[in-house]
């Protein structure tokens, strides 16, 4: 999944693998993107002066 800053610039990637086939599913994949959301804004939200 991208980490993107607000003008859109990549800034990383969150990778998670599991040895098991199929283990993440929807819902894990929404966790996961309102994980690294929360974590974007807190890191480089106070980069940025905010």
């Amino acid at each position: 999944m991208p980490l993107a800053a607000a003008d859109g610039t990549l800034i990383g990637v969150w990778d998670v693998d599991s040895s098991v086939p199929g283990r993440f599913d929807d819902e894990d994949a929404l966790g996961m993107e309102a994980l690294c959301t929360a974590f974007v804004a807190l890191a480089w939200g106070k980069r940025a002066g905010r």
